[in-house]
């Protein structure tokens, strides 16, 4: 390592330093008003947030459960970060990305960056997968203590609570939403549409259908909610057998995703030659992107041939 190379890599560290220091300080600027409008909200009286900025009158805004997108992608995934963890793991990354561009090379800290917003994905997506699959599973549950709330002569809107406050703590976000609007008298229909996008779950927007229906009509809903229960339960048990009859389709293709991947990577970190051949030559450099390209689409095509299976 030369003097050159050491003083490239101070200027990098304080370039990587300024950077942390300016997201740093945007972030505390979002935060600090983020927390008063929040404030605010309080104390006009619990006003539900919207996603209606086009301010006509005309439409009704639609409620949320939650008041941001990046909220709502952490919502989705179970993801708790706190501003400490959030800066630490900021920092970690953006420090390795600096080094494998220093000891690497550009095309090293691509892949890097590639292969770690990839594993992200993966992890993000498997815990949204399983949430909307404990929605899909509990959602039946919910049906059947709604149906015993009003057979024991609660109202719709007590039911509804009643029925939320017993489901698994998935559905905590929207419990508290729905109780503050039944307290305050307001429509909840939107907030279990909301929640249903939120998770991409069809069997909870028709429930939210049905219970519009109730609210608006004034017709009873229980013979709806029982059938829709029993539906519930049946697609659950046609997706278990289907699932049992892919598994060996869906491993096959998980292997074939990944076989190449981590084979590759062995061979460039067990062979020095092999690595300097990849990342500094013209025709490595091509070969690397050829590989990668033919993965992609490998991956892709795989994914088109199992996509639906298992899906709720």
């Amino acid at each position: 390592m030369t003097r050159e190379w050491f003083l490239d890599s101070a200027v990098t560290l304080a370039v990587l330093a300024g950077a942390l220091i300016l997201v740093q300080l945007v972030w505390t600027l979002f935060r600090d008003s983020h927390a008063r409008r929040t404030r605010v909200s309080a104390r006009v009286g619990a006003v539900p947030m919207t996603d209606d900025l086009s301010g006509d009158g005309d439409s009704a805004p639609r409620k949320l459960v939650t008041d941001s997108r990046l909220q709502r992608i952490m919502l989705r995934g179970n993801i708790t970060v706190t501003e400490s963890l959030f800066r630490a793991l900021l920092f970690t990354a953006l420090s390795s990305v600096v080094l494998v561009l220093l000891i690497w090379g550009l095309i090293a800290a691509v892949l890097f960056i590639s292969t770690a917003g990839v594993a992200l994905w993966v992890y993000w997506y498997r815990r949204y997968s399983a949430r909307r699959l404990e929605i899909n599973e509990t959602l039946p549950g919910i049906a059947d203590a709604m149906v015993r709330a009003m057979n024991a002569g609660r109202t719709l809107d007590n039911a509804v609570v009643r029925a939320l406050d017993e489901a698994p703590a998935i559905y905590a976000p929207l419990a508290f939403r729905v109780r503050s609007a039944v307290e305050a008298g307001r429509d909840y229909v939107d907030l279990f549409e909301d929640f249903a996008d939120l998770y991409q779950t069809p069997a909870l927007l028709q429930i939210s259908i049905a219970l519009a229906t109730g609210q608006r009509q004034g017709a009873s809903i229980r013979p709806v909610l029982e059938q829709l229960s029993e539906g519930l339960r049946g697609q659950q048990q046609l997706r278990r057998d289907f699932m049992a009859m892919t598994g060996e389709t869906r491993v096959s293709a998980v292997l074939f995703a990944v076989v190449p991947i981590v084979l590759g990577a062995y061979l460039m970190l067990a062979n020095e030659e092999y690595l300097q051949v990849l990342l500094y030559t013209s025709q490595g450099n091509k070969m690397l992107f050829a590989a990668v390209m033919f993965e992609v689409v490998g991956v892709i095509w795989l994914y088109r041939m199992v996509q639906g299976v298992g899906r709720v």
